[in-house]
């Protein structure tokens, strides 16, 4: 693409978007949509620590379907309530981890101390070191720590050790006589299987306050696009008409995110074909790129080359009349695929670990082998979206930021 080419699109007088960011599932609106009661509940169960000083701690589960608003609810509590303590004189500080990103106890040790100190490094001490480090900067600064760790249940499934530290946050205050506690916890999933890890005494420490967020229906939808659309666009380019379109689209998986995502594929494309408005038939084709059980942001957490496994799933899957593929089918797509990106394939220990991951996180299902078939293997699939969108998701990705490296 030459510079004038990209210069004059730059600059185009038909770009339709006012403010683009307005429709990441990271921003959080001024006022949350259709959550007053949850907010209520969150709020109330948080009135002990602010009338205690923060002397007490809270331990609240906040659990629905993906994009039932369970990320945007934490934060607008966490950011107002970290205000409202301030202006009465209480130091509490609000961290959100995504446990999707931060998959290790140390990386998300390491996020909290670097929101206190930024120079903070992000290698060099252990586990139980970071926590004695962590406790010590909450006790010399007086502050209270109110924590919510996104996506907990990727954090937990399969992996043991990390219930001890959910249950070592909880309880670290507790060995010294009369210590006010500085950690509450909100912690986010889209179910309530992870707690089935959890022993009796993490079950007893954290205790059995929970808020249920149920899917949006139709016209919650249509307002929460509604709201988004006046800060995003500019005025003219959406028609309540398009939105009702996205709205009825979204209304079986009641996913706002996707629904989101469907008004901002449809502003690239009309965007892009100039038409200076948005059309049914843009919300028509975005909905053939999107797919409501696989968000492309989720895409971009992971490591190269674990897109470059996916996409090797993917690709095998779709050339292939069975439902699944083995392991071995699957490496040997990788490194052909390896190759088109000119990158090294891994070596079978790590790819083993990606498969691991990718099953962890939901992007495939993994399972032993029937008895009747030679050897024992693992076999994979894909079942929440299509495989040839699946391929689509990925290509895009890594094509983006190869162009992004090769630009900056």
């Amino acid at each position: 693409m030459s510079l004038e080419l990209i210069r004059d699109e730059l600059l185009s007088s038909t770009h339709i978007f006012k403010r683009e960011e307005v429709l990441s599932p990271d921003y959080v609106p001024s006022k949350l949509l259709f959550r007053d009661a949850e907010l209520k509940t969150l709020t109330n169960y948080f009135r002990k620590v602010f009338s205690s000083k923060a002397i007490f701690s809270q331990k609240v589960l906040l659990w629905g379907p993906p994009g039932s608003g369970k990320t945007a609810l934490a934060k607008s509590f966490g950011k107002n309530f970290e205000e409202i303590c301030k202006n009465n004189g209480l130091w509490v500080k609000y961290v959100h981890v995504n446990c999707r990103i931060k998959r290790s106890d140390s990386q998300i040790l390491v996020d909290i101390l670097q929101k206190f100190n930024k120079r903070f490094p992000k290698r060099g001490f252990s586990s139980s070191e970071l926590l004695n480090i962590l406790k010590t900067t909450l006790v010399k600064s007086k502050c209270h720590l109110l924590l919510a760790l996104d996506e907990v249940d990727k954090l937990i499934m399969g992996c043991e050790e990390n219930t001890d530290f959910i249950y070592g946050l909880a309880k670290i205050f507790d060995e010294e006589v009369n210590s006010p506690q500085r950690i509450s916890l909100i912690l986010i999933a889209q179910n309530l299987r992870f707690k089935e890890n959890f022993d009796e005494s993490v079950k007893g420490t954290l205790g059995n306050n929970q808020i249920k967020l149920s899917k949006y229906t139709s016209e919650q939808l249509f307002g929460i696009l509604k709201q988004r659309t006046s800060e995003a666009f500019y005025p003219g380019v959406v028609s309540d008409e398009v939105l009702d379109v996205i709205a009825e689209i979204a209304k079986e998986t009641g996913d706002a995110r996707y629904a989101l995502d469907l008004l901002y594929r449809s502003g690239c494309i009309a965007s892009l074909e100039k038409t200076g408005r948005i059309m049914p038939e843009h919300v028509r084709k975005a909905k053939s790129e999107v797919h409501p059980q696989l968000k492309e942001e989720n895409i971009q957490y992971l490591a190269k080359h674990e897109k470059l496994v996916l996409l090797a799933i993917a690709r095998r899957l779709k050339g292939s009349a069975e439902s699944f593929i083995t392991t071995g089918e699957a490496e040997e797509t990788y490194k052909i695929v390896c190759e088109e990106y000119d990158e090294i394939p891994k070596g079978h220990v790590q790819f083993w670990k990606y498969i691991q991951n990718l099953n962890k996180n939901g992007f495939i299902q993994a399972k032993r082998s029937e008895r009747g078939m030679k050897g024992q293997t693992t076999m994979i699939s894909v079942i929440d979206v299509p495989t040839e969108v699946l391929e689509g998701m990925l290509q895009r990705n890594l094509e983006e930021k190869e162009n992004r490296e090769i630009l900056f």
